[in-house]
């Protein structure tokens, strides 16, 4: 799937930062999906961040769960990839979401000052309430309106087949 809301053109892109990303459809033990809430722009995302430089997908993400909701999880598989083309910020990115199982108990979310100050929250919900949550958020964010919340559904959407309900 690509995310090109701004009309890219290839040519244009190739002169764009590239970045890829690690993300997950988290599932615990109860079958409820991490879901995170950013409060100072109010939207919602699964969790997941930049893959480092010589990291492993499968290991970045496992780092960003421990990070971003506390848990160990264990990779189950790829769930898809998205592209995004954003133009304001000449920025292209892979993202690549894996569906994720919850491994012992569950911790405590490491935010990084950034994520403190822009008021990420955990919470853990069904995949309906994930899917209304992102659907029916009225963000002013133009990142998290037009790539963040899509890339969350499309991954959601892509997953729901991997629940068991």
């Amino acid at each position: 799937m690509i995310l090109n809301p701004e009309h890219v053109t290839e040519a244009e892109a190739e002169t764009y930062t590239y970045r890829e990303a690690a993300r997950a459809i988290v599932l615990d033990a109860d079958e409820m999906i991490a879901l995170l809430y950013v409060a100072k722009a109010n939207y919602f995302t699964i969790p997941g961040g930049g893959i480092e430089e010589g990291e492993d997908k499968i290991l970045a993400c496992q780092r960003e769960c421990r990070e971003e909701i506390g848990c160990d999880v264990k990779i189950c598989e790829l769930v898809g990839t998205i592209l995004e083309y954003r133009k304001a910020e000449r920025f292209r990115q892979v993202s690549y979401c894996y569906f994720a199982r919850v491994m012992g108990a569950k911790g405590k979310p490491h935010f990084t000052a950034g994520e403190e100050e822009f008021g990420y929250e955990l919470s853990w919900v069904s995949y309906t309430d994930a899917l209304k949550s992102l659907s029916e958020c009225k963000t002013t964010n133009d990142i998290a309106r037009d790539y963040i919340m899509p890339r969350s559904i499309a991954f959601l959407h892509a997953a729901k087949h991997l629940l068991s309900y």
